[in-house]
């Protein structure tokens, strides 16, 4: 069974982004309010141990390449007629996404100043 472009991108959007949602909801329900139990400092050197290592290598791609594929399956689709199944619609999570790397671009200045302890090893 061939996958014609629409549809394909159209796959890609939805896993990107849910991907990206799930990541998201990761970090809001699960990591910060362990930081309120841990406290700011151990909760520093648990960032600066995961994200700061091998999440520089995940959450970029899959924020940029999540926002850049639905972008391109809105572009391939505007201008076709009649809409297919739901492609009119994925342009919206992309400034969702943007809003969560922003809010988290924003976090994390003030999550790795609250302690000034060595790096960890």
């Amino acid at each position: 069974m061939a996958v014609d472009a629409p549809s394909g991108l159209l796959v890609a959007a939805i896993v990107g982004n849910g991907l990206a949602t799930g990541a998201t909801i990761d970090q809001a329900v699960k990591q910060l309010p362990a930081r309120h139990r841990i406290g700011s400092a151990d909760y520093t050197r648990y960032v600066r141990a995961a994200d700061l290592t091998n999440g520089l290598y995940w959450y970029p791609p899959l924020g940029i390449g999540a926002a850049v594929v639905t972008l391109v399956a809105v572009a391939h689709h505007h201008g076709d007629a009649p809409p297919r199944v739901g492609l009119h619609r994925i342009g919206n999570p992309s400034p969702c996404g943007f809003g969560s790397h922003r809010a988290a671009r924003d976090a994390r200045p003030r999550s790795s100043a609250t302690a000034a302890e060595p790096s960890v090893q």
